[in-house]
């Protein structure tokens, strides 16, 4: 059994239209919305076989986002900046939805 404690700091930025210096409206009136975005994570792990073996990785990621229907497909590549996983490079690919909840909000 391993026990670990994972920190992450995440920025992005949308590419929406029309916004001026205001600010961006939750669902654009454009079909897609780019959107790029960097993850810092650092894992630590308390106990187990892998014990002390800390890691820190970035996760710069593209997104496409659809606002019409609230799906955003994502591409990144997590690369490992400690000795301990420098060769574990790896590629995430998720699609995701953005789920209305207002409706239990009433």
């Amino acid at each position: 059994m391993e026990t670990e404690v994972e920190f992450a700091f995440a920025l992005s930025y949308s590419f929406i239209e029309g916004t001026g210096h205001g600010i961006a409206p939750s669902k654009p009136d454009q079909s897609f919305v780019p959107v790029i975005s960097l993850e810092i994570i650092s894992e630590s792990i308390l106990s187990g076989l892998e014990k002390e073996n800390d890691t820190f990785t970035i996760l710069p990621s593209v997104h496409l986002w659809n606002p019409a229907s609230g799906w955003q497909a994502s591409l990144g590549g997590e690369v490992p900046l400690s000795s301990y996983k420098a060769n574990d490079f790896q590629i995430h690919f998720k699609l995701k939805n953005h789920f209305d909840w207002s409706h239990l909000l009433n």
